[in-house]
C-alpha cells in the first residue's frame, strides 16, 4: 500500500539489511524515535512526538501532520532537560494537550512537577491551560505539584476539560474536580474535595459519581448521584485483599457500571447496576489461566461500551460486531503482533493502530473504513527490525517446592542455546509481571550474546489471588528462591554456562 504518512524527521532512511550485527546501543538506548501518535477528532490530523538529533537541537519536536496534504507543522521543541513531554491529547479539532514534567525543588528538596499546556492550531500558540488568574487562587496553598490530571474530555462541550487538582477549598490537600476552559483558562469547581478521595471518576454523562478513598491500607469505593451530593459507600476492602473492587467505567446507562474484582481467584471484569440494592455482580469476561485488567472501548457513536483493551498481550476483545470484523481484518493484516486500536475519529471511520510483538519494537498505522486501507506511520524504534531480533520462548520450570514457575527465555538470534554466559532478570514491582511483549532490555542483552531468563516469581501479578499473595511477606524467601531455582533449571538444561551468570534487574 502506498506509504503516504512518514514521521520520522532528521533520521537517514533506515535499510533493514544495512545493520551488521550487534546493533549499536544507541538503537535500544534512545528514546522513541516517535511516540504519543494521536488522531483529531475530526480524522483529518495527526500529532507525534519525534526524537530530532542535529546539531541545533537534541531532543524531541511536536509534529501535526495534515493527513490530506502531507504536510507538516512543528510548533513546539525540547531539549528534554527544561521539560519532558509525557502525552499528547487532542481536546478538540483546534486544541492539542500536551502533559508534561519537569524538575524542581520544593523546601529544599529535590522533586518533579507536571504541567498541562495547550497548543492552539489557528492562533499557533502554546500557553498553560490556566489562565493567570486561575493559578492565583491556587496562591494560599501553593501551586499544585500535579497539575496535569484529566479525567474528561467532555465530548459533549470541546471547549472545557474536567481536571482533578489539589489546593483548592477547604481540603486543600486532597483532589478537587474543576471545570476548565481551553478559551480562557477559567477555572470553577464542580466537586469540592472530600477527606481521604484521591480520585474521582464522571459517567458518561459528564457527571461526577465515584470517588475512591483511600486511609492507609484501606479503600472505599464512594457513588452519588452528582457532583457534590450526598455519597454512599458501594464497597469497602483492605490493600491486596481478595474482595478488592476497583471501578473502571461507566455504560452509556449511568447506572451500570464496569468494575475489576475477582472470580474463582482470578481478576476478571463484571458489570453492576447501582440501582440494585444488593450489586449483584454480573460477569463480562474473564480469563480461566491468567488475570483479566484493562480498559473500557466506548463508542460515542453507538452509546455503548463495545469492548475491552485487556492486559492479556495487548489483547483486544470487542462484543460488538462491526468492531469483530474490524479486528478480524487487522489481525489478517498485522498476522505477527498484536494490534491496539488505539484512537478512533468522532465518526469511527479513521483510526490509529499501533502493533507490537515479541519482535517488534513498535509500529503505528493510520486506518481507514471507508477506503478499508491502513498506511504505515512510524516505527517506534527505527534501528531494531524484526528480523534481527531475537524471539522469547515461553518456558516452565518447578521451585523447589513443587510450584510450576512460567518464564520466558531470550537466548541469541540463530545460536545454539547451549553453554550461554546468562542474565537472570526478574522483574520489578514486585506485583507485577513478564511476558513474551517486546523487551529493549532482554533484545539488548540477547543481541550481545547473552541468554536473558524473565521468570514471575511468586508474589507476581497475572496469576489470580494465591498467587500473588504467596509472594507477600516473603521478600528474600520463596521470592528468591523461586528466582534461584530458574538459574538451576537452565544449569541443567545445559542453557547455560554457570561460571558465566548474573543478575541484572531495576525497581524491586
Amino acid at each position: 500500500m502506498k506509504r503516504i504518512l512518514w514521521l520520522v524527521v532528521s533520521l537517514c532512511l533506515f535499510s533493514h539489511s544495512s545493520f551488521a550485527k550487534p546493533l549499536p546501543v544507541e538503537a535500544f538506548a534512545s528514546i522513541p524515535d516517535v511516540r504519543f501518535v494521536s488522531l483529531s477528532p475530526d480524522g483529518k490530523k495527526i500529532a507525534s512526538l519525534i526524537r530530532v538529533s542535529t546539531n541545533e537541537l537534541e531532543g524531541q519536536v511536536l509534529s501535526i501532520r495534515d493527513i490530506k496534504t502531507n504536510k507538516d507543522i512543528f510548533p513546539l521543541q525540547t531539549d528534554n532537560q527544561k521539560f519532558v513531554i509525557l502525552s499528547l491529547t487532542w481536546a478538540n479539532d483546534d486544541v492539542i494537550l500536551i502533559e508534561s514534567k519537569y524538575p524542581s525543588i520544593r523546601r529544599g528538596i529535590p522533586t518533579t512537577e507536571t504541567r498541562l499546556m495547550k497548543y492552539t492550531l489557528s492562533d499557533n500558540k502554546t500557553t498553560s491551560v490556566f489562565s493567570n488568574h486561575s493559578l492565583s487562587r491556587f496562591y494560599g496553598y501553593g501551586l499544585p505539584q500535579l497539575q496535569a490530571s484529566v479525567i474528561d474530555y467532555l465530548d459533549n462541550d470541546p471547549g472545557h476539560i474536567l481536571m482533578q487538582i489539589q489546593g483548592l477549598g477547604s481540603k486543600p490537600q486532597y483532589e478537587s474536580v474543576i471545570k476548565v476552559s481551553l478559551k480562557t483558562g477559567a477555572i470553577k469547581t464542580l466537586q469540592p474535595a472530600r477527606m481521604h478521595i484521591g480520585d474521582w471518576l464522571t459517567d458518561r454523562q459528564h457527571n461526577v459519581r465515584i470517588g475512591i478513598y483511600r486511609d492507609d491500607t484501606s479503600y472505599r469505593i464512594y457513588e452519588q448521584k452528582a457532583a457534590g451530593e450526598d455519597l454512599r459507600i458501594l464497597w469497602e476492602f483492605e490493600a491486596l485483599a481478595e474482595d478488592v473492587i476497583w471501578p473502571i467505567g461507566f455504560d452509556h446507562d449511568p447506572n451500570i457500571l464496569y468494575i475489576s474484582a475477582y472470580h474463582q481467584g482470578l481478576k476478571a471484569i463484571f458489570k453492576v447496576n447501582l440501582t440494585d440494592p444488593t450489586l449483584t455482580k454480573e460477569l463480562v469476561f474473564h480469563n480461566e489461566n491468567y488475570d483479566v485488567e484493562g480498559w473500557l472501548v466506548y463508542s460515542e457513536l453507538k452509546q455503548k461500551v463495545i469492548g475491552l483493551s485487556t492486559d492479556i498481550e495487548g489483547e483486544y476483545l470487542f462484543w460488538d460486531q462491526d468492531y469483530i470484523k474490524l479486528n478480524n481484518g487487522l489481525t489478517a493484516a498485522l498476522p505477527e503482533s498484536h494490534n491496539a486500536i488505539t484512537q478512533f475519529s468522532d465518526d469511527e471511520r479513521r483510526y490509529i493502530v499501533y502493533a507490537t510483538g515479541p519482535i517488534e519494537s513498535g509500529a503505528y498505522y493510520f486506518g481507514n473504513r471507508d477506503q478499508n486501507a491502513l498506511y504505515p506511520v512510524a516505527y517506534r524504534y527505527s534501528q531494531l527490525p524484526p528480523e534481527l531480533l531475537s524471539t522469547p520462548k515461553t518456558v516452565n520450570y518447578q521451585a523447589r517446592d513443587g510450584l510450576a514457575i512460567e518464564a520466558f527465555l531470550t537466548t541469541p538470534k540463530d545460536a545454539i542455546a547451549k553453554n550461554l554466559p546468562t542474565i537472570i532478570f526478574p522483574h520489578g514491582g514486585p506485583i507485577s509481571y513478564d511476558s513474551t511483549t517486546f523487551d529493549y532490555w532482554a533484545q539488548f542483552l540477547a543481541n550481545r550474546g547473552y541468554a536473558v531468563l524473565q521468570m514471575n516469581f511468586r508474589g507476581s501479578a497475572g496469576y489470580g489471588f494465591n498467587f500473588m499473595s504467596s509472594g507477600l511477606k516473603n521478600w528474600g524467601l520463596e521470592m528468591q528462591t523461586d528466582i534461584e531455582d530458574g538459574a538451576h533449571w537452565l544449569i541443567g538444561q545445559g542453557i547455560s554456562d554457570p561460571k558465566r551468570m548474573c543478575i541484572v534487574g531495576a525497581s524491586y
